[in-house]
């Protein structure tokens, strides 16, 4: 099961995982059932079980580009501490931000990755079967950094699909020098003065 608005936020009750708000008379959702079921709204209990949410972060923002969407659940970040502010972005093979999510206290993130809207010339988002990357924003070193994909728990990883969902695990990518030289010892106690 898994309800999704029509910012991308969505509940997934089987892992315990919701960025979703409570749900609003007039307000449309999109309800994917493996079987058939009651729905009782308003809800009897007050509150939804969920993951509590880190502070929202702002370091990237993206604007809902079209009513096409995947949810991405990153459920852990292998060798991170997450702090409040934290994100990770999905991007296109331009390196173009199509996604974007707040990672919990926890180290989980529900990333949105937008669709292309069919209806216009520019391309705002992923095309089916379009492969994309993530990207963590660390906000309390100010960096972002690659993710590693760890494993996919369930669905097709990181490639898009229209109203899919999957479920993975990453990892941070070790930064690695990308330039090097060699100087000179000044002064050089072996040269005669």
């Amino acid at each position: 099961t898994m309800v999704k608005d029509g910012f991308g936020r969505f509940a997934l009750p089987a892992s315990g995982w919701s960025n979703l708000q409570n749900m609003k008379a007039g307000n449309g959702y999109v309800v994917k059932l493996t079987a058939d079921a009651n729905l009782v709204y308003p809800a009897k209990a007050a509150g939804a079980a969920g993951i509590e949410q880190a502070v929202a972060g702002n370091h990237w923002l993206l604007d809902v580009p079209s009513d096409q969407n995947m949810s991405v659940l990153v459920g852990g970040i292998s060798g991170y501490k997450a702090a409040a502010g934290d994100q990770i972005g999905a991007f296109n093979a331009e390196g173009v931000l199509v996604g974007v999510g707040n990672v919990t206290k926890d180290g989980f993130a529900g990333v949105t990755v937008w669709g292309d809207d069919p209806t216009t010339a520019a391309v705002e988002g992923l095309a089916a079967g379009s492969s994309f990357t993530l990207k963590l924003w660390n906000s309390v070193a100010g960096t972002e950094t690659a993710l590693a994909l760890d494993g996919v728990k369930s669905g097709n990883g990181l490639v898009y699909e229209t109203n899919s969902f999957t479920t993975i695990t990453a990892t941070v990518n070790a930064s690695l020098p990308t330039d090097y030289y060699l100087t000179s010892a000044y002064p050089n106690p072996f040269n005669a003065v």
